[in-house]
């Protein structure tokens, strides 16, 4: 048996000699723990007090996303009114973005239809509730380190929300903001209401392919689209087909098969290829589909918006409403514009430029007209060329061409009664006469008749005369009178006011809508107004009317031109 080992305790007096031994050989080491134990509990609170406002930031921003998102409901994806513009009567000349839609079920969508949108826009559309984290965390660290081609992280159901309920808004705090309404729209209101199918439903009978027609008529939803470029119902569709239309369903503008066919094919290739990745068809499959471009797919183009009348007046209305209110008339239904343009002026100008009024000489001949209102500015007619076609160039509104003799009451004998106190029977001398650098001038007949007042050298369009007004006003006062009547350096360049310009030779001339305004200073008194198209623009659905309001500038003495009044003899 082994020897027990006998255990040797200290005594109390030991024990308290070594505690203290201890304490002596290392303050600094409790000191150092003491602080440790502070600094841990001061970063554990911290982290529990950032986390409590993380969590109410976070609950404030959900209750915020659930108390602000839109209502869902499914009428709203579809306007049941067309935008209306109007004769300044009353009487509809047009509608506009209505929509030329048939809604189809699903059952009535071949499968590489779908099979293509799933592929191309949402891969895990049958997977998720609404919204694809995986997909959404990918594109979000894609987009942060740069990378064009990450891609956006909406789901097909997000899109909806996007594109019809909240906006297009995309960065910032309003883009964070519509991101997340997005989301929980897609989530809590759209995938608990309906099925999948339902949902492919929406998107696919939803979104504006083309405008066409005689009136503007916007080609809506994916049978629409596939009767405009083919001429075959949606349940129709072959492989390439499909793809096409499932390529140009989020930019149809850029990828229209008719204005850039290499764009949309390389589109429709895109799509197939991802067909393909994802499973749905196979390499052969795939490459045949490419084979065949996008240019033998579609039907020829309907061009029978060409023959509208009263295109050009369509299309000047809608832009002037666009660029005055942010309002796309072709692609937003609901409103009621009240024009200016009277029909029975523009039948007048429509009838002058198809030869029906007038025997041109030639198909090479054009026109450019304006009418304006002398009593309040508003633009009554306007004739934008012979053989005009849908979004041509309007000769009216928006080519500029040197004005000639027309200009010499605006520029020479306009300013010089404005600035020098000179009147309609002010002495002028037609003789030989030139600009400052010593060469002459001469006069559409050659000839000169001396002695002559200044309403009879106007009336009969001398240039000698013309000049003599101009050279007797400041340039700075001539560009004031010109600024008044909205013509700036726009029209006569940066060189300022030069000697050329009082025989028409402005640099960039004028457009007859310009010319006609200019002139309505003098029929109207001396008082210049912008021109305008629109009196009113009216919400179909509230009723709301939003008016527009002209302005007036008063350039008083020009008044003297076209009047008798009795300053004039001053």
């Amino acid at each position: 048996m082994a020897k027990k080992k006998k255990l040797k305790l200290k005594s109390v007096k030991e024990i308290k000699e070594s505690i203290k031994e201890e304490t002596k050989k290392s303050p600094s080491k409790r000191k150092k723990q003491k602080k440790q134990k502070h600094i841990g509990r001061f970063l554990l609170m911290s982290f529990i007090i950032l986390g409590i406002v993380a969590a109410s930031v976070f609950i404030a921003f959900g209750l915020y996303i659930i108390f602000t998102s839109p209502e869902f409901t499914e009428d709203k994806l579809y306007f049941s009114e067309a935008s209306v513009i109007e004769w300044d009567d009353g009487s509809e000349m047009a509608k506009l973005g209505n929509e030329n839609r048939v809604l189809k079920n699903y059952e009535d969508f071949p499968q590489v239809l779908v099979d293509a949108l799933v592929a191309t826009e949402d891969s895990r559309f049958f997977q998720h509730s609404g919204f694809d984290a995986a997909r959404f965390i990918m594109a979000t660290f894609g987009q942060v380190l740069g990378r064009s081609g990450a891609g956006g992280a909406s789901t097909l159901t997000m899109q909806i929300s996007k594109n019809y309920f909240t906006s297009l808004e995309a960065s910032g705090i309003e883009g964070i903001i519509r991101k997340f309404t997005d989301i929980y729209m897609a989530v809590f209101q759209i995938e608990k209401r309906y099925t999948k199918e339902q949902i492919i439903e929406m998107y696919l009978n939803t979104g504006w392919f083309a405008g066409g027609g005689s009136n503007y008529t916007s080609i809506d939803g994916v049978e629409q689209g596939s009767q405009y470029f083919f001429g075959k119902s949606v349940s129709d569709l072959s492989l390439p087909e499909a793809a096409m239309l499932v390529g140009m369903y989020n930019a149809p503008a850029s990828y229209s098969p008719y204005d850039y066919p290499e764009d949309c094919n390389d589109r429709k290739n895109t799509v197939l290829g991802l067909m393909y990745r994802h499973g749905y068809i196979s390499e052969q499959e795939m490459l045949d589909a490419q084979s065949i471009h996008v240019t033998s797919l579609v039907k020829p183009r309907d061009n029978s918006a060409s023959n509208n009348p009263y295109q050009a007046v369509i299309e000047y209305i809608v832009n002037e409403v666009e660029e005055d209110t942010g309002i796309n008339l072709k692609q937003s239904g609901g409103y009621r514009v009240r024009s200016t343009f009277n029909k029975g002026i523009q039948d007048v100008i429509n009838n002058l430029q198809n030869g029906a009024a007038y025997q041109f000489r030639d198909e090479l001949m054009q026109v450019g007209v304006a009418i304006t209102s002398v009593e309040n500015g508003s633009v009554k007619g306007i004739g934008a060329g012979r053989n005009y076609v849908a979004l041509g160039n309007n000769r009216a509104t928006s080519i500029r061409r040197q004005p000639g003799s027309t200009i010499k009451p605006i520029i020479d004998y306009g300013p010089l009664i404005e600035y020098n106190n000179a009147s309609s029977g002010q002495m002028l001398i037609d003789v030989r006469y030139g600009y400052n650098n010593g060469s002459y001038i001469n006069n559409w007949d050659n000839g000169f008749h001396g002695a002559m007042i200044l309403k009879d050298a106007l009336s009969q369009s001398r240039n000698i005369t013309a000049l003599q007004a101009f050279h007797q006003v400041d340039p700075e006062k001539i560009k004031e009178f010109l600024n008044n009547l909205s013509i700036d350096e726009a029209n006569y360049g940066e060189k300022g006011i030069l000697e050329a310009f009082a025989v028409g030779g402005l640099p960039n001339g004028l457009t007859p809508l310009e010319s006609s305004a200019a002139y309505g200073a003098f029929a109207r008194g001396g008082y210049f107004i912008e021109p305008y198209c629109y009196t009113s623009i009216t919400n179909i659905e509230t009723q709301e009317t939003s008016e527009y309001k002209y302005e007036k500038k008063n350039h008083y003495y020009t008044s003297c031109i076209s009047s008798n009044s009795s300053h004039c003899s001053n």
